[in-house]
């Protein structure tokens, strides 16, 4: 076995190949290393970008379900005079204007609970309507089933994204 230098490189001679003085031939030794490597670190970074994939959808979901029951909340708040449709009841013009909302948003209203309540109990029904309720506290709470997409682990009755807002009942007039 030769040693020589080529290029400021110091190489090796044996009688079939040469190689770098102190690094191992390329090839050998470090067979399917790379394989096993990818073997494991694939399925953790799979999950990691699926769940984050997941957690935006579910919080992009939770703003857009904020956002119906503000607004439910907020034509609940203001002068209804002239929107509610005859024969129908300020409350469930509020329900509807809520869901319909959530479906212009791209959500499936399917199973999903509006319910209009007292301030201090949202089980005590609150008449928006009923004269004696004008300037009280009321809420508007709304409940959306949630798939997180887990198949068999979890079925769609085992989450839930809720948002509540309190509004007071006024007759607020919009100047135009």
């Amino acid at each position: 076995m030769n040693i020589y230098r080529q290029k400021s490189r110091v190489y090796k001679q044996n009688s079939h190949k040469e190689s770098l003085v102190g690094q191992q031939p390329r090839g050998k030794g470090r067979n399917g290393v790379v394989a096993v490597e990818f073997a494991l670190v694939a399925p953790v970074l799979l999950l990691t970008v699926l769940g984050m994939v997941q957690v935006s959808k579910m919080l992009d979901t939770k703003h857009l379900l904020t956002m119906a029951v503000r607004e439910g909340g907020r034509m609940g708040a203001m002068d209804r005079t002239g929107l509610v449709a005859e024969g129908s009841t300020s409350n469930d013009k509020l329900r509807d204007d809520v869901l319909h909302f959530l479906q212009a948003s791209g959500i499936s209203t399917e199973g999903v609970t509006v319910q209009i309540g007292a301030k201090d109990d949202i089980d005590v029904d609150f008449n928006l309507d009923a004269p004696e309720n004008h300037l009280q506290l009321f809420q508007v709470e709304v409940r959306l089933p949630y798939d997180l997409g887990l198949g068999s682990v979890a079925g769609p009755d085992d989450f839930h994204l809720s948002a509540r807002v309190v509004f007071r009942n006024g007759k607020a007039t919009l100047i135009q």
